[in-house]
């Protein structure tokens, strides 16, 4: 079966559930309980109702047989509980804040009475976690407006969360944030129940503003099975919405140099307008008869909206010290060298004989070169540089200006369905356009213009066919762009060079070549750019969930489908470097000579670059019981398939090395798929937790969880490696001819009269028949209310990362003898970059919290981590720096701490309304 029956067969499963219609359980919380009378006897048939204080939203049920009840699927908020039995008072439970994911344990005991003795209680949710044992943290709304944030990315606050860091700087990974000794490229993002993953990276597809969120919670150990995919963890977003009053905010922050002071370094203070301006606003919506007649509308309790815009406007000026050719050099006088404790004499090519000390038959007189040989392209490139303007080998400073903009805007809908349904409908958008005056190094004039743009919308249905059935359904699209190519400016000289020396074939790469003069920062156009990228993703969720007794029962499919293209630019301009071996020789070279006289060293430029058009699909498969096995012991046990299906190639440009069989497939080759990676179909994966309460009086909870999670790892090395491959992928070389200086020149540095030397790239390759990549994680917490709203919690928290990808060399030297050097696969002279899946990791560690949920004026969280993060690789690295394998034939000689390592963290947050 291919893919595409695949993801048809299971589109077609997942719309057969969304027949009888989904919130996301991720997306919500749930009320659950016990009703007892006076005796402490269950009360079975007791009505209970939940209902939003701010959007009219009620939902009912009743207790079982054994006295149990629950109420899921409430979006997050402030409610009210109110309990009824014939013979009973009525109790009505107030002041009830449900925020995501959580599951509100509330007993009832009643007392008899009449109907209309109501017992009113106003008082806090459960602050004890006591029907799960998974791990996680909510970051709710008073921290996230409350909180200062450099930038206004609410993802920062996730740093609050035990377990999860940031990574350092240069580490060789994708994503951002590692949770709990899991790679950071294993983490997945939610907002609102949509998918916001970006599969490249590993980063967030949508990044909605501060004041758009209602709160957050990371996700670290043993989550439900209604998870998966993603092993490290989860990052949960959920969105303001509408209520029956108006609500709305306005702000702006700036910040301006004139409140900064000069830098060290500088000459003068950098430039620096940085402007972020916003607004919300939510409500009912109406339609006012006065104005609409007929269609006039009453949204109360029915309908509401939700609207944000945010915009970003940034001014920085960026200085950077770069080394440009002397004033002497520009006009080809090179004397200076002849005054050197070592002379220079530097030859003319166009002459015979002898340049030396002894003779000068062949120097160019006093080491100058007359104007006239110099070659015209070179004076084109050379004018593009500016002049000198300090003293030293670093002899030019810039501080020139780099813009970045942001505009993002948020639109949601929700809208009650008769008296069983709720519909939402969300809207996501960003632009993000911006300049960098600076390409490839450090001269300006060479800079890029970046255009990045991103869409994530979704519609959930939720229906609740009885108080004890509901079903939900969600679909979402995200889309990801980046459109990066030098700066377009109406400059004459530049534009000059450009038509002069645009040497690719294929107009979309109209630019400069790279010039490297050694000894001098570089000139010319980005070789990484264009970069053209559009990364469409499709999702269909569907869950069904059934209290039946003391279980809550929930099970469904979430089918992802990514279309991911990328264009593969890299050195399409192509690249001439100047050595200086020609004026100056092997030993001696004068680099800036060699190009005044356009004659260049060796050049390389890759052909024919193409467009990669990669499809992908995943699907999970769930089953969840949520079983109250006790009074006092809550068990969660899940059950989770994932079937991930590798990369296609639209035109089939694909190609895999296989070291065991020593050659290169394509989809053509008999006996492999079509993806050159056979599909993994045994990734089921366990997920059980419980929650313990040894006492009672409800302030004391055991708790404890293990899971095991697959994970898709970033594509963007998967696309690297096979859709950029041979025999798809090759770089045409020159190099100059050394019995003959003048027969390779600028005039023609990629000459059609000469092949030159097309070299079949080494090839590279990912294990062909490799398992899954997976995480099992696992945690036991003690848990204890100290006194009222104040929770104390400790806990151990491990995880264990099996079959792990790893990029590394393994055509690598093997020296038999200080003489004897060889390469496993001889035929190539070079890395052959390879990814395996046999690298592990593990992590131990001690988490303590103590908290207290932002109440009466004020809130705190501090947290402290003892722990330690091992593996042999942090992250898919490449072939050199961090990652490379100082022996390919044995990675385990890598395995030591963690690149995101960190043995001891403490963290605090507090805030004290005034």
């Amino acid at each position: 079966m291919n893919t595409h029956q695949c993801f048809r067969r299971g589109f077609l499963t997942v719309l057969f559930f969304a027949c009888c219609t989904l919130t996301a359980f991720g997306q919500t919380a749930q009320v659950t309980g016990r009703v007892n009378d006076p005796n402490g006897d269950v009360v079975p048939n007791t009505k209970l109702s939940a209902t939003n204080t701010d959007t009219g939203l009620r939902r009912e049920t009743f207790s079982n047989t054994e006295g149990y009840y629950t109420i899921p699927l409430l979006p997050p908020g402030n409610y009210q509980v109110t309990v009824q039995k014939e013979g009973f008072k009525p109790i009505s439970r107030s002041g009830i804040t449900l925020q995501v994911e959580q599951v509100a344990r509330l007993d009832f005991k009643l007392e008899l009475g009449a109907a209309s003795e109501t017992v009113n209680i106003t008082t806090d949710a459960p602050l004890l976690e006591r029907e799960s044992g998974a791990k996680g943290q909510v970051i709710d709304n008073n921290e996230i407006i409350d909180l200062p944030l450099n930038g206004r990315n609410f993802n920062d606050l996730a740093l609050l969360t035990p377990g999860v860091v940031d990574l350092p700087e240069g580490l060789p990974n994708n994503g951002s944030t590692a949770i709990n000794g899991g790679r950071a490229d294993g983490v997945n993002y939610l907002v609102d129940g949509m998918n916001n993953r970006n599969v490249r990276n590993g980063n967030p597809v949508s990044q909605p503003s501060v004041d758009a969120v209602q709160e957050f919670k990371v996700q670290t150990s043993a989550y439900a099975a209604d998870f998966g995919t993603f092993g490290s963890g989860l990052i949960n977003v959920v969105l303001k919405g509408g209520t029956n009053q108006f609500h709305g905010t306005l702000y702006e922050f700036l910040r301006n140099d004139i409140f900064d002071a000069r830098n060290f370094f500088d000459t003068d203070k950098r430039k620096l307008r940085r402007n972020q301006f916003g607004g919300t606003i939510g409500g009912p919506v109406k339609l006012p008869k006065s104005v609409f007649g007929p269609l006039s509308y009453d949204g109360k309790d029915r309908t509401f909206f939700f609207f944000s815009y945010e915009g970003l406007a940034e001014r920085r000026g960026d200085t950077r010290l770069a080394s440009v050719p002397t004033l002497a050099q520009r006009a080809g006088d090179f004397s200076s060298l002849l005054q050197a404790t070592t002379k220079i004499y530097l030859r003319d090519p166009a002459k015979t004989g002898t340049c030396s000390a002894t003779s000068q038959a062949a120097c160019f007189p006093g080491n100058i070169i007359p104007a006239n040989r110099f070659h015209p392209l070179a004076l084109k490139v050379l004018n593009l540089v500016p002049l000198p303007n300090r003293t030293g080998a670093n002899n030019f400073v810039s501080s020139p200006v780099i813009e970045s903009n942001n505009r993002n805007f948020i639109v949601k809908l929700d809208q009650k369905i008769g008296a069983n349904g709720n519909l939402a409908v969300n809207y996501i958008n960003g632009n993000n356009p911006g300049s960098n005056p600076f390409g490839q190094g450090n001269l300006p004039g060479f800079g890029l213009a970046d255009e990045r743009g991103d869409t994530l919308a979704g519609i959930r249905l939720t229906y609740a066919f009885s108080p004890t059935f509901t079903n939900e359904f969600r679909t979402s699209f995200s889309r990801s762009t980046v459109l990066n190519d030098w700066k377009r400016r109406d400059d004459p000289v530049l534009l000059d060079a450009i038509n002069a020396l645009t040497l690719s074939r294929d107009p979309q790469f109209i630019g400069l070549p790279l010039f490297t003069i050694t000894g001098f920062d570089v000139i010319g156009h980005h070789t990484a750019f264009p970069t053209i990228q559009a990364i469409n993703g499709f999702q269909v969720f569907d869950s069904l969930s059934l209290v039946k007794g003391k279980h809550y029962l929930r099970m469904g499919a979430d089918i992802i489908r990514t279309q991911y293209f990328e264009n593969n630019p890299s050195n399409a301009r192509g690249s001439i470097r100047f050595l200086g071996r020609v004026t100056g020789g092997t030993a001696t070279p004068v680099p800036m000579a060699d190009f005044l006289l356009g004659l260049p060293d060796n050049s390389n430029r890759l052909l024919d670059p193409s467009m990669n058009y990669l499809f992908s699909t995943t699907m999970g498969f769930f089953l969840q019981d949520d079983y109250k096995l006790a009074r006092n012991l809550a068990l969660n046990l899940g059950l989770r398939y994932d079937l991930l299906l590798p990369n296609t190639e639209k035109y089939d440009r694909l190609s895999n090395f296989i070291p065991e069989q020593n050659r290169i497939v394509t989809p053509a080759t008999s006996g492999f798929p079509r993806s050159l990676i056979e599909t993994d179909k045994t990734n089921f994966s366990p997920r059980v937790g419980f929650a313990w309460q040894p006492f009672d009086g409800n302030k004391f909870v055991v708790r404890g969880g293990y899971g095991i999670f697959y994970t898709n790892a970033a594509q963007n090395s998967a696309r690297t490696l096979l859709a950029n491959n041979v025999p798809f992928s090759n770089t045409q070389s020159f190099q100059r001819n050394t019995t003959d200086p003048l027969a390779y020149t600028l005039s023609a540095p990629f000459p059609a009269s000469s092949p030159g030397v097309i070299a079949t790239n080494n090839p590279s390759g990912i294990a062909f028949d490799a398992p899954t990549a997976y995480v099992q994680n696992y945690n036991l917490a003690l848990e204890r209310e100290l006194w009222r709203g104040v929770a104390a919690e400790v806990a151990y928290v491990g995880s264990r990362g099996l079959h792990l990808p790893r990029k590394y060399d393994i055509n690598q030297q093997i020296r038999r003898s200080p003489t004897d050097i060889v390469r496993p696969f001889p035929q190539y002279n070079g890395a052959i970059q390879f990814v395996s899946y046999g690298s592990s990791s593990d992590y131990h560690s001690l988490q303590a919290t103590l908290r207290r949920n932002f109440r009466q004026g004020y809130g705190f969280r501090a947290n402290f981590v003892w722990s330690k993060a091992i593996d042999d690789a942090s992250g898919l690295t490449g072939a050199s720096g961090e990652g490379a394998a100082q022996d390919s034939r044995n990675p385990q000689l890598e395995r030591g701490l963690s690149g995101f390592n960190r043995p001891r963290a403490f963290t605090l947050d507090f805030s004290y309304l005034l």
